[in-house]
C-alpha cells in the first residue's frame, strides 16, 4: 500500500516520524521501513494512506478546476452590432455552478487544511 502516488513528501516525513527514523528520503529503503516495525504499525500507516490519498482527491479535483478556467475561452458575438455578447454563457454558467459547488464541498472535507497550505507553497 505504501508504494502508492498519493504519498507525498509530507506523508513520508510523517511515517518516517512516526516509526522513528532518521534516514533522508532518498535513502530510505524497504529494509529500514521492516527494521522499523512498519509491519506491526500497520493501522497507523492506513490512518495517513488514507489522509494522502484524501488530500490527492482534492488536489486532483483543483487542478481540474484551474485547467478548465485557465484554458477556457470565450466566444463573443456582436449583437445588433454595438455590442459583444458571449455566445454559450448558459453552458459556462452551467460549468461554474459545478465548480462553485464542489469547492464549496471541499472546504469542508477533512483534507481541505493541508491541501490548501500544499497549493499555497507551491
Amino acid at each position: 500500500d505504501l508504494k502508492t502516488e498519493a504519498l507525498k513528501d509530507r506523508h513520508w516525513k510523517t511515517i518516517l516520524a512516526r516509526l522513528n527514523i532518521k534516514v533522508q528520503l532518498p535513502q530510505l529503503t524497504v529494509g529500514i521501513l521492516w527494521k522499523h516495525g512498519v509491519a506491526n504499525r500497520r493501522k497507523e500507516m492506513a490512518e495517513i494512506l488514507t489522509v494522502a490519498q484524501g488530500e490527492m482527491a482534492l488536489e486532483q479535483f483543483l487542478g481540474q478546476v484551474r485547467d478548465r478556467w485557465m484554458k477556457q475561452e470565450l466566444e463573443l458575438v456582436f449583437y445588433q452590432t454595438r455590442v459583444r455578447l458571449i455566445k454559450g454563457w448558459d453552458d459556462l454558467f452551467n460549468v461554474l455552478d459545478d465548480h462553485l459547488g464542489g469547492l464549496v464541498l471541499m472546504k469542508s472535507s477533512p483534507y481541505y487544511r493541508a491541501v490548501r497550505e500544499f497549493q499555497e507553497e507551491g
